[in-house]
């Protein structure tokens, strides 16, 4: 029977197949900002969810806070990454950001009170980060 990372053979070997499906994501956070800040706030939003809210649609709301704020950049200011940004746009830019970083604390933790947590949430989670990473480059771009 041929296993199922037959294709990545040569990184991942054999006996070391069964540790993939073993992998439990942990992960620390040294930032006082989200230890004292961030994290209890988004507790407290967190709690008035209703529970049949899925940790995805949060997720992608979260996503479309950052991308309607790169839309907004080019339907007032075109595809020009230069030029002079209005200091109200900055600001609507940098709420829209901060939603979005609220938006996606408050995934993971509405997926564990919830209990439907799983590798492929974190996995669409993880996506959805990289995907805002571009779309806040392009966004900042323009300031820098």
């Amino acid at each position: 029977m041929a296993s199922l990372f037959e294709s990545n053979r040569p990184y991942i070997k054999p006996e070391q197949e069964k540790n993939v499906f073993l992998h439990k994501y942990s992960g620390t956070i040294d930032s006082w900002y989200y230890k004292y800040i961030q994290s209890p706030m988004c507790d407290w939003f967190v709690s008035f969810l209703p529970w049949t809210l899925a940790p995805n649609v949060i997720t992608i709301l979260g996503v479309l806070c950052v991308v309607s704020a790169v839309a907004f950049q080019f339907l007032f200011y075109g595809v020009n990454a230069s030029g002079y940004v209005d200091p109200w746009f900055m600001a609507l830019a940098g709420v829209l950001y901060f939603m979005n970083t609220v938006l996606d604390n408050m995934d993971g933790k509405q997926a564990r009170r919830t209990g439907s947590g799983s590798p492929m949430g974190m996995l669409f989670d993880h996506g959805s980060d990289a995907f805002t990473a571009i779309m806040s480059s392009i966004l900042l771009g323009r300031y820098f």
